[in-house]
């Protein structure tokens, strides 16, 4: 009995790929992409996007699709077309939706209206020229609320089309600033900026700008931020603005709360606890307002900080009570029940993302199926009758789909299964899991193991030290495109991927256990791993080892290469390779100094002991160096440092340029391109 059961342990792994494949690029580019579900007021129908992605963007097509909640009929497109439809909305009354499109004769994303019970076809709501996002209904269900982006300084539409056409012509073309920040992200910053727009639920009604006229809105400092919502009775917009934008080179930049009439006028700034930014605003079904409440960094002067949901009384906020969690979470998304007994979230935990039920009446906590694998997200609950919650939900094995979840049970299905045949066919290992203890850490290291197609446990694997970015994010039991894992372990490699100190999802003190430490110690954490998965996985070839990543992972692989020789070759896309010119030439910098200590001249000695460059006479290992020109987060000046420095130390090294890319690869053909550059730097230094 006792070798019967030996055998069914073993086969499960050793067979788990007869008659599967491994995965392709074109395999996982052309999965379909399952959108965020929003759920009807009364819980019996959920919308969510589809997208069919494709190499060729011009045939790629996004549509909205409909189910029902008790599974008694099949997902139905409800809207067909080359445009991209998103950001579905139903009415409070459930007979209608918004959604977002650029349809044929649009210059721009516009709303549009769907008549979910009476059909036909949908009707375009907006038309300004600067186009339309994020709709809401107003509680009435007879007008909405959407944002864009305009030219403050233009009062009419009219304007606003002559304030483009003139910058198009005009025969300088020139960006001056006077004020930080210049760039983000992929683009160089201009005078447009979000505006809040209310509109009558008919295209021939007028837009008014929520804050024509108003004097901060003209001014470069006053930026609008995160979402805005609607009052209960829909008298009044409570929104979110930073009134200290231009300040962002030496200040964070701050999040007040304001309200301002539906109808207009003056805007008043909703009082917040000293030192605490707002964010997340959303009503309760008994008319109180719920915020994350979170420190600034002026108070704590540590980068990454945790949340708490406060609770204030409307329409007269006073003073915040904090809800009770009893765990070290940073909850996001809040929902709540139609009974308004329970508030439910996500939060991150562990390598997973999962949700979580908070009682109010009894300050109860609950984990909502725990111990599940993978991640959820999109978390939609119900507003009338009985509690039905709906959600996306992935893994390491395949993309999002939609699922019901059910409370009562603690458990969870599927609604839709678009990409479950495709999934079938291709061998996706299980990731293995474990944890490693750093001399001189407290903490545990918790690590992922990746193992590659046609795994055969009786074979030695090169491993493959994959870093993630952030650094105050997380490996997770995910599905990537970008690091897709199992594409990555294609060609043999076992992939060990380490939620090292820094990363989110492990406690607030272990999110922040990087500061004033920004590589030596999250480097140690992941060289330890290594050495426990080589002891504990005997498919692990311990002398056949590389490392590389992106972003915080690409600066780490940066450290690397100046503190170590333990690998055989390093691949880092979008690194610093020098902590000074990336302070001074990113789009976000105050942070960097948070972290660093100080500022780059003081007195801390983090910018000289734990930079990279310091220690270019060390540098040996072979390093493969990618980067996108429109990278303006981790700007090109400090990869084309890197090769330099390489290129005269006469270290082999490779470099590869995205013209078109930003601080990801996201077009189909030049992510392909990317990961066989990867595959192939690794296969040359591997023996």
């Amino acid at each position: 009995m006792r070798n019967l059961i030996l055998l069914l342990l073993v086969f499960p792994v050793l067979g788990f790929s007869q008659g599967k494949k491994a995965i392709t690029h074109a395999d996982m580019w052309q999965l379909k992409v399952v959108g965020s579900p929003s759920l009807s007021p009364d819980g019996q129908w959920v919308v969510f996007s589809l997208t069919q992605p494709d190499y060729d963007a011009d045939k790629q097509y996004s549509d909205l699709w409909l189910l029902p909640t008790d599974g008694t009929a099949e997902p139905r497109a409800i809207t067909a077309g080359k445009a991209a439809e998103g950001s579905p909305v139903w009415s409070p009354d459930g007979s209608k939706l918004l959604f977002t499109a650029k349809r044929e004769g649009d210059d721009k994303t516009q709303v549009y209206l769907l008549h979910i019970r009476d059909g036909g076809e949908a009707l375009r709501l907006t038309s300004l020229s600067s186009g339309a996002s994020s709709p809401q209904w107003h509680p009435s269900g007879k007008a909405i609320l959407y944002s864009s982006q305009i030219y403050p300084d233009a009062s009419t539409d009219s304007l606003q089309k002559a304030r483009v056409k003139a910058k198009k012509e005009a025969k300088v073309q020139a960006y001056v600033y006077d004020n930080f920040p210049s760039r983000s992200f992929d683009h160089w910053i201009d005078e447009q900026k979000t505006a809040l727009f209310v509109q009558a639920l008919h295209p021939d009604s007028a837009a008014l700008q929520l804050l024509a006229g108003d004097a901060d809105f003209q001014k470069r400092a006053f930026q609008l931020s995160g979402s805005p919502c609607f009052s209960p009775d829909g008298s009044e917009i409570i929104f979110l603005a930073t009134t200290n934008y231009t300040e962002a080179a030496f200040a964070e930049r701050n999040q007040e709360l304001y309200r301002i009439s539906t109808d207009g006028g003056k805007k008043k700034r909703i009082a917040m606890p000293a030192k605490m930014m707002a964010s997340g605003p959303v009503f309760s079904p008994d008319g109180a307002l719920y915020l994350q409440l979170t420190p600034s960094l002026d108070s704590v002067r540590i980068s990454h900080r945790y949340g708490r949901v406060a609770r204030f009384e409307w329409p007269r906020p006073a003073a915040p009570a904090y809800l009770n969690m009893s765990m070290d979470l940073d909850p996001e998304n809040l929902q709540f029940s139609a009974d308004g007994k329970e508030i439910w979230f996500q939060a991150e935990f562990r390598g997973h993302q999962g949700i979580y039920r908070y009682q109010l009446r009894g300050n109860k906590l609950l984990s909502f199926a725990p111990g599940h694998p993978g991640v959820f997200s999109g978390l939609q609950l119900n507003q009338q009758g009985k509690t039905v919650a709906v959600a996306a939900w992935q893994s390491s094995k395949g993309p999002n789909e939609v699922y019901l979840l059910d409370p009562s049970k603690n458990t969870f299905k599927a609604l839709t299964k678009f990409n479950q045949k495709a999934l079938e066919k291709l061998d996706l290992p299980r990731l293995l899991e474990f944890e490693s203890q750093t001399p001189g850490f407290e903490q545990r290291i918790h690590s992922y193991v990746v193992l590659p197609p046609n795994f055969d446990s009786s074979k030695k694997y090169p491993l493959w030290v994959v870093m993630h970015g952030g650094p105050h994010s997380a490996w997770q039991d995910s599905w990537h495109t970008r690091w897709n894992y199992h594409l990555l372990a294609k060609p043999g490699y076992v992939l060990l991927l380490t939620n090292y100190r820094g990363s989110t999802g492990y406690g607030q003190s272990f999110a922040q256990a990087i500061h004033l430490d920004p590589f030596k110690g999250p480097a140690n954490d992941i060289l330890e791993a290594a050495k426990e998965a080589i002891k504990r996985f005997n498919f692990i070839d311990g002398s056949q080892q590389v490392a590389g990543g992106a972003s915080y992972g690409g600066h780490l692989a940066g450290w690397m290469l100046g503190t170590t020789t333990h690998f055989k070759c390093l691949i880092s896309h979008a690194g610093l390779i020098n902590s000074y010119s990336q302070w001074a030439t990113s789009d976000g910098i105050f942070h960097r100094e948070i972290s660093g200590g100080g500022v780059p001249w003081g007195d801390s000695r983090v910018w000289i002991e734990q930079n990279p460059i310091m220690f270019l006479p060390d540098y040996k290992t072979p390093m493969l160096l990618t980067i996108g020109e429109k990278d303006y987060r981790v700007p090109i000046n400090n990869t084309l440092e890197a090769w330099s420095i390489l290129q005269r130390q006469q270290i082999p090294s490779r470099l590869v340029v995205f013209p078109n890319e930003n601080h990801w690869v996201q077009d189909g053909r030049n992510h392909e391109f990317f990961v066989n550059e990867m595959h192939a730097w690794i296969a040359k230094w591997l023996e």
